[in-house]
């Protein structure tokens, strides 16, 4: 994961937001975090924290404090569900997540 992070640093905001955004649903949704318990906490101890570091990566070229949570945000599970039960698809959801990272950009 590191050699990923430092590959989207060295790339302007957003230019691959969407496209890791909808990667990390997609490999959040190939299982059944939200109903089985063993797997949220394997993805816990496994996943969240490259999306932590992830979220940092794609943050840090924004200069200001409060992108980081919100690219976590955009990355996280639950934010997924939550959109989905929102009745938005995943690529209506990337569009979503990554206009309001962009707009937290100013």
């Amino acid at each position: 994961m590191d050699d990923g992070v430092a590959e989207q640093r060295a790339h302007p905001p957003f230019e691959h937001v969407g496209v890791l955004v909808l990667a990390a649903v997609a490999a959040q949704r190939g299982g059944e975090r939200a109903t089985v318990p063993e797997l949220d906490a394997w993805m816990a101890r496994s996943t969240d924290p490259m999306l932590a570091e992830l979220a940092a990566g794609l943050s840090a070229g924004f200069g200001r404090p409060e992108a980081n949570p919100l690219v976590a945000l955009a990355l996280d599970f639950w934010t997924w569900q939550r959109l989905d039960r929102e009745g938005l698809d995943d690529a209506a959801a990337a569009d979503v997540m990554t206009g309001a990272v962009r707009a937290c950009a100013g």
